[in-house]
């Protein structure tokens, strides 16, 4: 009977171990797709800009041209 009771005690001993292993990793994870999710978003709002710039300085070109044009 008391070598049973060890047992239990030692099982439930090594369940808590893990679930706190778990827990930790867990927390990690979270940490973890959080920087992802920033870095992804500061990725696509660069990979964003660098589309857009050309084609609004091209606009503001063609309109510069276009205006010194008229003024001639």
């Amino acid at each position: 009977m008391m070598t049973q009771i060890i047992d239990i005690q030692n099982h439930l001993s090594l369940s808590i171990s893990v679930l706190s292993f778990i827990k930790h990793l867990q927390s990690y994870a979270f940490k973890f797709v959080h920087f992802l999710c920033i870095y992804g978003g500061f990725t696509f709002i660069i990979i964003l800009a660098n589309a857009i710039i050309p084609v609004v300085n091209q606009h503001a070109s063609y309109q510069l041209n276009s205006n010194l044009f008229l003024n001639k």
